[in-house]
């Protein structure tokens, strides 16, 4: 349904999809799955917070994707970070067990960069 509209479609999994069908069928080449983009003077990243056999669905940064960030948020450019997890409790029982296991330390990396 995308396709016809020919513009670049970004996407990155939750904890409901099949990583693996997921880059079988979105192969389109308008179609990405960057960990980050610049687009119109932002930078875009797109964080995998699926963590696989999670017994809830709760979610969790890598050290690997930690790191990333920490080095993409460096670059000079207001940055928007996207996840599939919220790394905050909502204060609703069942939504805050399935928010990032390890928020703290993404909001951490966060506040410590400028943009």
């Amino acid at each position: 349904m995308i396709s016809p509209l020919q513009i670049p479609t970004y996407w990155l999994s939750g904890n409901h999809d099949c990583l693996s069908v997921m880059k079988e069928v979105l192969v389109h080449p308008l179609f990405h799955a960057p960990k980050a983009v610049i687009i119109g003077g932002w930078q875009l990243i797109l964080l995998d917070s699926t963590l696989a056999n999670s017994r809830f669905g709760e979610g969790e940064i890598s050290p690997q994707s930690l790191q990333f960030l920490a080095k993409s948020l460096e670059v000079e450019l207001p940055t928007l970070i996207a996840l599939h997890h919220h790394p905050l409790p909502f204060g609703i029982d069942w939504l805050d067990l399935i928010k990032v296991k390890n928020g703290n330390e993404l909001l951490d990396l966060i506040d410590r960069a400028p943009k």
